[in-house]
């Protein structure tokens, strides 16, 4: 009888000493591996439904229908108030409705020096089926150039260039281009005919 009682006080103290106390959270594990992926969907959606149609932009410039272009040969020395034609500067062309024109023509210049003055002026000009264009007397472009000493070249080359637009009716037409001296002398400009210094005409025709 004292042995039962020996064990039963042992299994008192043990279960007295065995607390209801929850433990210390342990660590957390590695993060496991990722799963694989889900299946893709091979469907495509439907197209969405059209757009309206945009408004008509602007309209562009008009296009160039045609260039003509004419050079000088030969050289030529004016002066006084003599205009004359500056030979195969010119075009001869036809057209159909109405069109636009540009004309553009340059060239470079030697004075030709007159009495008391060692240089010249001289002026240039669109003449349109006959009909001269710009000032009287200088036209659309003066310049002025030293003379060179021997009455025609020499040292001192001038450039010179000029424009003009206009519109054009139905038939044939002719652009050409003029020089002149300087009026009330006997001095003006000159051109040798060498490539440097030659007039060359361009006329462009526009829709």
């Amino acid at each position: 009888m004292k042995r039962v009682f020996v064990v039963l006080a042992a299994f008192a103290v043990i279960a007295s000493c065995g607390g209801s106390t929850k433990g210390t959270q342990g660590e957390t594990g590695p993060e496991g591996p990722p799963g694989p992926p889900g299946p893709a969907s091979s469907v495509a959606g439907p197209p969405g439904a059209k757009g309206d149609t945009g408004l008509t932009g602007p309209k562009g410039d008009s296009s160039i229908t045609a260039v003509y272009t004419g050079t000088q040969t030969g050289s030529w020395s004016a002066t006084g108030a003599n205009w004359i034609d500056i030979k195969d500067a010119n075009v001869t062309f036809n057209v159909t409705g109405v069109v636009f024109v540009e004309m553009q023509a340059d060239g470079s210049v030697s004075g030709v020096p007159g009495s008391g003055y060692q240089g010249g002026h001289c002026g240039f000009r669109f003449v349109i089926d006959g009909m001269p264009q710009g000032n009287t007397t200088w036209g659309d472009r003066l310049v002025g150039c030293p003379g060179g000493g021997n009455g025609a070249t020499g040292s001192w080359w001038c450039n010179w260039s000029m424009r003009r637009s206009t519109s054009l009716s139905n038939g044939m037409h002719t652009i050409q281009v003029q020089v002149t001296g300087w009026s009330g002398t006997v001095a003006g400009c000159a051109s040798d005919g060498g490539e440097y210094s030659v007039a060359k005409l361009w006329v462009l025709t526009h829709s």
